[in-house]
């Protein structure tokens, strides 16, 4: 019966004739070709990296006491995350960016009695911008939920020294209250949908908000690496339990 050629022959088996190029002449052993080689190389690793972008600004001005442009939120993902250890050597799918419009109401200030038009404030002026920038960025995907006005709030950092000042209230002691709406859904959504259809092995969430550890545990259920990227924010423990890692970068 005829050996395959990967199983050793015998010293003298080749009745004189020379040895083929694929044959090692101290072993006699032939070797595979590269196109059936047995061996596979090894499967790049496809991730996709999902933002909650007013965490992610929250955290960025925390540190660096201004707000990230659109540059630097694509250097974040591609050089800072796509670096870590866990993800060095995979591809880099897209990046799925969540943030709201500026709020376009109006808004009337309870110390002074004058009503703000905040769609031509500008903070409203940057924040579109910002937003026009960043769906220019390559490998961004980006959905835009709803930035609601929730009444006035006092400075957390202030509250003692507003109280023991008395019941008067000037407009600096005054915060407008913004909430995010429709972002964690959104989320929540394309987590799920991408977990499903497989699209890619590894998922960085960059968040905080505990609301999403559903659905991180749904793409791990369906067998996707989910990795944990909260730049300093303490979080519950149940959303580290539900990801396979944290990512630690700095911002």
């Amino acid at each position: 019966m005829q050996r395959s050629p990967d199983y050793e022959q015998e010293p003298g088996q080749n009745d004189g004739k020379e040895l083929p190029a694929t044959q090692n002449r101290h072993t006699h052993r032939y070797s595979l070709p590269k196109k059936t080689s047995r061996y596979r190389e090894r499967t790049v690793m496809k991730t996709s990296i999902f933002i909650d972008g007013g965490f992610l600004k929250s955290k960025y001005r925390q540190y660096n006491n201004s707000f990230p442009n659109a540059e630097e939120v694509a250097s974040i993902c591609n050089e800072k995350i796509m670096g870590s250890v866990q993800l060095k050597d995979d591809f880099l799918f897209r990046i799925h960016y969540y943030d709201c419009h500026p709020y376009a109401g109006h808004i009337t200030d309870p110390a002074t009695g004058e009503t703000v038009d905040y769609s031509q404030t500008p903070s409203a002026r940057a924040q579109d911008n910002f937003l026009l920038r960043l769906s220019e960025q390559e490998k961004f995907f980006m959905q835009v939920g709803e930035l609601v006005f929730n009444g006035w709030r006092l400075p957390p950092d202030k509250i003692e020294e507003i109280l023991s000042a008395g019941a008067n209230l000037s407009s600096q002691d005054l915060i407008p209250d913004f909430r995010q709406k429709q972002v964690d859904i959104n989320i929540g959504l394309d987590i799920a949908w991408l977990a499903t259809t497989h699209m890619v092995d590894k998922l960085v969430l960059i968040a905080g908000d505990s609301d999403l550890t559903p659905a991180m545990a749904f793409a791990r259920r369906h067998g996707l690496l989910v990795y944990l990227a909260t730049l300093g924010q303490t979080v519950k423990q149940e959303m580290i339990r539900n990801s396979d890692g944290l990512i630690n970068i700095f911002i």
